[in-house]
């Protein structure tokens, strides 16, 4: 196979490579768990509604209600967001001071208040 051949099949490759991991990404979907039933080190999603909010200088803590437990987000980010609003969680189920949070790395409105 001469060079200009195995250049075109490597970039073939790496085409339709990217495009299958696209696809699988896009399938990809945790499926909802009440926060009851979380369990450590899992990646999980929730919804809730949103109790309270804390700010600090780059991280934001949210506390949030899926109607069986109560449990804190840990956002590596400042946003803004307000008492009562419904949103979509997905992180790891973390430890902090002996106690369950998650640490988000993707988080959702669903509704306003």
């Amino acid at each position: 196979m001469n060079e200009k051949n195995l250049l075109n099949v490597s970039v073939v490759c790496a085409i339709a490579g990217i495009a299958i991991l696209l696809l699988v990404q896009t399938k990809f979907e945790y499926e909802t768990t009440k926060i009851k039933d979380l369990e450590m080190g899992d990646f999980v999603k929730i919804t809730g509604k949103v109790v309270s909010e804390k700010e600090y200088d780059s991280v934001t803590i949210l506390m949030i209600d899926d109607g069986s437990e109560n449990i804190e987000v840990f956002l590596d980010k400042n946003v803004n967001f307000q008492k009562n609003m419904e949103v979509s969680v997905e992180g790891k189920v973390t430890e902090y001071k002996g106690r369950k949070q998650i640490t988000a790395s993707k988080i959702g409105i669903i509704s306003m208040p």
